[in-house]
C-alpha cells in the first residue's frame, strides 16, 4: 500500500519524478486532461507547471500518480518488498537509465527510507543525470567528426569526377586529332603514287624528291607512333580515374550508410525506453579483427559501453601472426568481419579460437548496427 502521496514527499524529489517517469507529451497529456488547455511551446515550461501541480492535492496530481503506478506496476508488486535495510545496496546494483524511474518512484512514495537513504537517492539519481549527459555530448562530438569526413570525401569526390570529365574531353581531342593526323597521312601517300606525265622530270630529281617523301613519310609514321602512345595512355588514364570514381562513389554510399546507422544507434542508447538492463558485458576483453578503421572509435565506444575492455587488429599481417595470435589468447570473445578484412586473418583467427576454445564471431557486415547486436547476444549469453 501507497505510503505517502506525490504531494507529500520533499519537494526536490518533484523535478526528478516528473522529468525521468514521463516524457514531454505524456506531460502535456496530463495536463490537458487535468483542464490545462493553454499551448505551451517550450518543454521547460510544460516540465515546470506540472511539477508546481503534483505539488499541491489536485487532479493532476492524482493523475500523475495514477500513470506511475501504471507504468511502473510490476517493480511496485516485485520490490515493494525488499526490508529497508537492503534496498540501497539494490538501488546502487540495479540503477541504470532504464530502472531509474521505478527505482525513484518506490524509494520515494512506496518504501520508508530514513533521511540518510532519501539523500542517497537523490545524490545517484542527480549523478545518473550528470553521466547520461557527458556521453550524450561524447557521442555527439563522434557524429560531428564523422559528418565532417564524409563532406571532405564528397569534396574529394567531386573533384575527382571533374578531373575525370576533364580527361575524358582531353581524350576525345586527342582521337580526333590522330584521326586527322591518319587522314592526312593517307592523302599524302596517295598523292606520292600519282604519275603526272606533263611533267617529266629526269631520273636524278625523281630520286630526290623520293628520298624526300620517304623522309617526310618516316617523320610522319614517327609522329603517329608518338600519337598512339600517347593515345594508350590517355586511355589507360581514363580506366584508372573511372575505376577510381567508381571507388570513391561507392565509398561515399558506403559512409553515408554507416552514419545513417551511427544516428540510429545513437537514438537507441540514449532512449530510456529502449534500454536493456542486462546487456553487460561484465569486464570481458572483446578482440574485433578487421572492419573500417574509421568506425574504430565507435566499435570501442560500443564495447565500453556495455562494460567491457577494448581490443583492435586491423587484420594486416605486416610483422607475421604472433602479434594476432597473442591479441586472440589474451582476448574473451573475438568478433571477425569479414566484409572489409583480409582472408588470411580470418582463416587465422578461426584456427587459434578452435585450438584455444575460444568463442568466436564471423560476421558477414562490419557495420555499427551489426557489432553492436552481436555484443548484445554476447551480453545476453554470459548473463
Amino acid at each position: 500500500m501507497q505510503i505517502k502521496r506525490i504531494w507529500e514527499i520533499e519537494e526536490l524529489f518533484h523535478c526528478p519524478l516528473v522529468g525521468m517517469c514521463l516524457t514531454i507529451p505524456q506531460q502535456k497529456q496530463i495536463l490537458k486532461r487535468g483542464g490545462i488547455e493553454e499551448k505551451m511551446t517550450e518543454e521547460y515550461t510544460v516540465h515546470a507547471t506540472l511539477i508546481r501541480k503534483v505539488r499541491e492535492k489536485s487532479q493532476i496530481a492524482t493523475r500523475f500518480e495514477t500513470q506511475l503506478n501504471r507504468k511502473y506496476h510490476r517493480e511496485i508488486s516485485e520490490w515493494q518488498s525488499i526490508p529497508p535495510e537492503e534496498w540501497m545496496p539494490f538501488f546502487c546494483q540495479t540503477l541504470n537509465p532504464g530502472t531509474a524511474g521505478a527505482l525513484l518512484w518506490l524509494s520515494t512514495a512506496y518504501l520508508d527510507l530514513s533521511c540518510h537513504q532519501r539523500m542517497l537517492v537523490y545524490g545517484e539519481i542527480h549523478m545518473l543525470g550528470f553521466h547520461a549527459f557527458q556521453g550524450r555530448s561524447r557521442l555527439l562530438k563522434k557524429v560531428e567528426m564523422v559528418e565532417k569526413q564524409r563532406s571532405a570525401l564528397q569534396d574529394r569526390y567531386q573533384s575527382l569526377r571533374s578531373h575525370f570529365k576533364n580527361e575524358r574531353k582531353m581524350l576525345k581531342e586527342r582521337e580526333q586529332q590522330y584521326i586527322s593526323r591518319q587522314r592526312e597521312l593517307e592523302a599524302l601517300l596517295s598523292d606520292t603514287l600519282q604519275v603526272q606525265p606533263s611533267q617529266p622530270q629526269s631520273s636524278a630529281d625523281l630520286q630526290a624528291e623520293c628520298t624526300m617523301l620517304n623522309e617526310k613519310l618516316l617523320r610522319m609514321e614517327k609522329k603517329l607512333h608518338t600519337r598512339e602512345i600517347a593515345a594508350e595512355k590517355l586511355k589507360s588514364e581514363r580506366d584508372r580515374f573511372k575505376q577510381q570514381f567508381l571507388e570513391h562513389q561507392q565509398l561515399v554510399e558506403d559512409m553515408q550508410g554507416e552514419l545513417a546507422k551511427i544516428m540510429e544507434h545513437f537514438s537507441l542508447v540514449t532512449s530510456q525506453a529502449d534500454h536493456c538492463p542486462n546487456a553487460a558485458l561484465c569486464n570481458r576483453r572483446v578482440l574485433i579483427v578487421g572492419g573500417m578503421t574509421k568506425l574504430r572509435s565507435f566499435y570501442e565506444q560500443i564495447v565500453t559501453k556495455m562494460g567491457g575492455q577494448f581490443e583492435y587488429h586491423d587484420g594486416y599481417k605486416y610483422n607475421g601472426v604472433e602479434g594476432l595470435s597473442r591479441l586472440v589468447d589474451r582476448s574473451d570473445v573475438v568478433i571477425c568481419p569479414v566484409d572489409v578484412n583480409s582472408h588470411s586473418a580470418c582463416l587465422h583467427v578461426k584456427k587459434c579460437c578452435k585450438e584455444l576454445n575460444k568463442p568466436y564471431y564471423m560476421l558477414r557486415s562490419s557495420s555499427v548496427s551489426t557489432i553492436h547486436q552481436t555484443l548484445t547476444e554476447v551480453a545476453a549469453l554470459g548473463n
